[in-house]
């Protein structure tokens, strides 16, 4: 069966990473528009995305209705091509679509309040391949639900289906050439617990998010699914 590639909208995931960004406690936090208006498109710097799929970005910035003259540009369209979307109520979205292996860099300058800011994300785009040599739940072995005909990719994403229920540890080894920097459960009501191999209650959870990076530092999320999937594209 051919690769599964869907195209999503990450508005919320990028916001929410942009709005939960480690702060010291006793530091004085700063103006929330003008910390997004500085973050521009940062967070996706040193991306590692996959050939053929597509996705809508909406970066913080972009729903601001002080911002104006945006313009977006590819380094390289031949391996990504960055579009800029409005929607009729005026929103944007950054539209990216990776199309071959190689690098490339994505830049945005836009105006806010009279000044020009300028921001970049370099870039990676590579064929998908499974990450792991193994992903164990509990003594189960998972590793193919993140085999190439099994995953979906967006982007940065991959995520693999199956469901699990109960107290159980999740272990996992990367191939070489893959280094882990921090995960997170999503549990049902939304909360962002710490990954760790020890046991956790996975019938309380429905996503697993594991950061990886390459040997150059690009990054990517690999998600474990833990419930029946909203696009039903999955290899059951």
């Amino acid at each position: 069966m051919n690769k599964k590639i869907f195209s999503i909208v990450t508005s919320v995931v990028v916001l929410l990473a942009v709005l939960l960004s480690p702060m010291s406690a006793t530091a004085k936090r700063p103006d929330m528009e003008d910390m997004i208006i500085k973050q521009g498109i940062k967070i996706e710097d040193k991306s590692l995305c996959y050939v053929g799929s597509k996705v809508g970005l909406g970066f913080g910035f972009l729903h601001s209705n002080k911002v104006s003259d945006i313009k977006v540009t590819s380094s390289n369209e031949s391996v990504c091509k960055a579009e800029l979307f409005q929607y009729p109520n005026g929103d944007h979205l950054i539209d990216v679509s990776y199309l071959r292996c190689g690098k490339a860099t994505i830049y945005v300058s836009f105006k806010h309040k009279g000044k020009t800011y300028k921001s970049r994300a370099r870039i990676k785009v590579v064929n998908y391949t499974n990450p792991f040599k193994s992903f164990k739940i509990g003594k189960k072995e998972y590793r193919s639900i993140f085999d190439t005909n099994n995953v979906r990719v967006s982007g940065k994403y991959a995520d693999g289906y199956a469901v699990e229920k109960g107290k159980q540890a999740v272990r996992f080894k990367l191939k070489k050439g893959y280094s882990f920097i921090q995960g997170n459960y999503q549990t049902k009501n939304m909360k962002t617990p710490k990954y760790s191999d020890k046991k956790f209650n996975l019938s309380k959870m429905d996503y697993l998010h594991l950061i990886c990076k390459d040997k150059q530092g690009y990054k990517t999320t690999i998600i474990w699914v833990n419930r029946k999937p909203v696009f039903n594209n999955h290899i059951k």
